[in-house]
């Protein structure tokens, strides 16, 4: 299963740097240091360094890179924050789940999409999560992406971002990750948006449950949820509990998906669209059609169209 994962993961990852590669590599910020996309597999170094507070409004006077940022205990609770040159304290935040069904990947796989948010004036986090496992389950991740937003909040005036207008999105588990603590977890009403990219929001959908089975990615999902599903059963309670779409609050979401997705079908974005709409919620579907599951990102003219919907939504809200 690990295996599968590491290969879809790594198709995605492919497609996300083939489509926004083209469009960043002749245009990189002066500020970015030792950046070499063309021999760089991440296309982007990003340096640990100290954080200087920031009590002024001024510009930041240069990109500032921060890595391996420890958010909590935990070895995996680290993040990778790109505040981009030119910010202040109004400069709009989003933070960034990777995706792996919630048993794999990594915050260096959006390292790209950092660089390109910043280019366009978005500083961001890409955050590292607890792997689900038998004694990690959704609880235990959402505690960490906690940990990981009252960080943010507490060094918005050194990083000079705005912490009245964080968004969180994610990808695949990520995003469903992101939906999750939005709606439900964010005691502190931290998050004004969120995104979901290719994202599960109903997992008590036996479609969704048995294309897992087939695809040899349930026992992610078991995990993560902390019970098991097995075809032609009930589905446990906890995948209801698990569910982003059991908790829609009147937060604006935006739902990028591909019509074509074989790993999370598109049903799942219309059902948290047509959910959203019921409520009258601030929400938006973008649908990209004859898209899988990597969002038809190694089109350039797709992968520009999705990046430019993000950095809106995230300057909007």
């Amino acid at each position: 299963m690990k295996i599968i994962i590491k290969i879809i993961s790594g198709i995605i990852i492919f497609l996300v740097i083939s489509g926004i590669i083209n469009s960043i590599k002749n245009n990189i910020p002066k500020g970015v240091q030792n950046s070499n996309i063309e021999n760089n597999q991440m296309g982007l170094s990003l340096e640990k360094k100290p954080i200087q507070p920031t009590v002024s409004s001024e510009p930041t006077k240069a990109d500032l890179i921060l890595r391996d940022i420890k958010y909590g205990s935990d070895a995996r609770n680290t993040m990778n924050v790109f505040i981009p040159k030119g910010s202040k304290n109004d400069t709009p935040f989003i933070l960034f789940l990777h995706g792996g069904a919630w048993v794999s990947g990594d915050k260096n796989d959006i390292a790209l999409v950092q660089l390109a948010l910043g280019m366009e004036g978005v500083a961001s986090a890409a955050m590292n999560y607890r792997y689900a496992s038998d004694r990690v389950h959704y609880q235990e991740l959402m505690s960490d992406v906690n940990s990981a937003v009252r960080y943010i909040v507490g060094h918005g005036n050194d990083w000079n971002i705005d912490t009245n207008k964080i968004t969180i999105g994610g990808i695949s588990a990520g995003a469903h990750m992101a939906l999750l603590y939005a709606y439900h977890y964010d005691q502190e009403d931290s998050i004004r948006s969120v995104i979901s990219l290719a994202g599960p929001t109903d997992l008590t959908n036996v479609d969704f449950l048995n294309g897992a089975i087939l695809l040899k990615l349930i026992n992610g999902a078991n995990n993560m949820v902390g019970a098991k599903y097995e075809f032609g059963k009930p589905v446990p309670v906890q995948f209801k509990t698990a569910s982003p779409v059991q908790y829609v609050k009147n937060i604006p979401t935006l739902i990028i998906h591909g019509t074509a997705d074989i790993v999370v079908p598109y049903t799942q974005a219309e059902l948290l669209n047509t959910t959203l709409q019921r409520k009258n919620y601030i929400h938006e579907l973008m649908t990209i059609d004859g898209a899988n599951h990597d969002l038809g990102l190694s089109n350039q003219v797709t992968a520009k169209k999705i990046t430019d919907q993000v950095v809106n939504w995230v300057k909007k809200y």
